[in-house]
């Protein structure tokens, strides 16, 4: 039977002319299977199986938050060394409740991982394996414990890892390698390695009432959101356990004092490629001008990478010539280092004449496991230039009409007019100047009149 406990925050803040009610809700399910749980973190590019879950079935759930209660992540799973439902805040230090004791076992993948004469208990393990689709994983998470601040020098620190196991892009294997790793170092996100004195700037501290923004959840210390990243190979099967527990003496049982760990919901990903094509030309016009406006087709990944970024195109095609009716596109496209982002340009040529509408196609596969590319295609439209005629001349008093050519999206007459065609009754210079997909262009033309002659006489004999 499922278990579901709510507790809501009331506040009233007064504004003078009137009252603004808040609230902050935070909502633990505890009654999940291990296949629901790997179903709700697991998000694009990742095929899972083989979900199992060790440990006490209150130790672990869904949370969501439906006004934000300040942790960062508003849904998930929270896998605990204690009873996931005391999560539920207001904090309470000293001598918060997140002292459970199961009297659950440890595990020994995170027995090896603690120093010295340590071991874990109550330990909240969930593993499956997995498929990426990229050459990438990601989970999003926060880490919160009820050890902070106090026991921050001591040795009997809580412990959590995301181990990962397959094979390692650079050659050999990854085994049970962990992902929980402050940035940009090889150092395991602990209760040691971040605090308020250490790595500070990924801590936040909830065991201070007086702070401007607490988390309304019922642990003293938590980390920001930090993202576990790994590279894989793509479409290979990989393992990977998300393990948490209390740490005590080998030959002691030290089960206070709980920490948690929350996993973003749908952020466990092997993301693909970002295909965005953006336009120049006005008016949300998808399709780039010649000779006046461009396609800028920006391709994004998630997360910085310390190394190159290569994507490879599939294949190149369409009616417009690469390298003729615009500047050489490469089918390769890198992101470098430390950027998440590159663009392809299609600057059109203008080469008159009018040729209708062509295109340039690309596919790339955003899914290489299942061998199904995306097909993206650029128009391309002419730019036709606006073409009065010739210099003309009537008799004094016979009307021109004056035809810009064809229908614009806007005109412009030096008259003041704004059709397609005038009516020219006098003689003189006449101009128009046209909006051609947000492109303008102007010609001429001058109107010249001869009086009409005088009547001539016809006798009759």
């Amino acid at each position: 039977m499922q278990i579901q406990k709510t507790l809501i925050f009331f506040g009233i803040l007064f504004f003078g002319l009137g009252s603004d009610y808040l609230k902050a809700q935070l909502t633990i399910d505890d009654g999940l299977t291990a296949e629901e749980m790997v179903a709700f973190i697991c998000g694009s590019g990742v095929t899972f199986s083989n979900a199992s879950y060790t440990g006490a079935e209150h130790a672990s759930g869904k949370f969501q938050e439906e006004l934000s209660v300040n942790l960062g992540i508003s849904e998930g799973v929270l896998l605990t060394s204690g009873d996931a439902n005391t999560a539920i805040g207001p904090n309470q230090y000293p001598g918060g409740v997140n002292t459970n004791s199961n009297n659950m076992p440890g595990d020994p993948d995170l027995d090896n991982l603690l120093v010295g004469d340590i071991i874990s208990l109550d330990a909240s393990v969930l593993e499956f394996d997995f498929i990426p689709s990229s050459d990438t994983i990601l989970l999003r998470y926060v880490f919160a414990s009820e050890e902070y601040p106090d026991f921050v020098t001591s040795s009997y620190n809580d412990i959590f890892a995301f181990m990962v196991s397959g094979p390692n892009p650079l050659g050999g294997t990854y085994d049970k390698y962990n992902i929980a790793l402050i940035p940009g170092t090889e150092q395991a996100v602990s209760i040691h390695n971040v605090n308020g004195t250490t790595n500070q700037e990924y801590y936040r501290s909830n065991h201070n009432a007086s702070i401007e923004f607490p988390i309304n959840v019922n642990y003293n210390g938590f980390t920001v959101v930090l993202t576990g990243i790994l590279h894989v190979v793509a479409c290979e099967e990989y393992h990977i356990k998300f393990a948490i527990g209390d740490g005590s003496p080998r030959f002691g049982s030290d089960r206070a004092y709980d920490s948690g760990v929350f996993l973003e919901a749908n952020s466990f990903s092997s993301p693909v490629v970002n295909i965005d094509p953006q336009y120049s030309t006005p008016l949300d016009s998808a399709f780039a001008v010649e000779g006046c406006t461009q396609a800028n087709v920006v391709f994004e990944i998630p997360e910085i990478s310390p190394d190159t970024t290569w994507i490879y195109l599939d294949a190149i095609y369409g009616t417009a010539t690469n390298g003729v009716d615009f500047p050489y596109v490469s089918d390769t496209v890198f992101i470098p280092p430390g950027e998440t982002s590159d663009t392809m340009y299609i600057q059109p040529f203008y080469d008159p004449p009018y040729e209708g509408i062509e295109t340039f196609i690309f596919e790339y596969d955003n899914d290489p496991c299942q061998m199904n590319a995306e097909v993206y295609t650029i128009k391309i439209a002419d730019f036709q230039e606006v073409d009065l005629p010739d210099d003309t001349t009537a008799c004094d008093g016979v009307p021109i009409i004056l035809d810009s050519g064809m229908d614009y999206m806007g005109f412009l007459w030096n008259t003041g007019a704004t059709t397609r065609t005038i009516t020219a009754v006098n003689p003189g210079l006449y101009y128009v100047t046209v909006n051609n997909y947000g492109c303008p262009d102007s010609d001429s033309v001058y109107v010249q009149h001869f009086p009409k002659p005088p009547p001539t006489s016809i006798y009759h004999d």
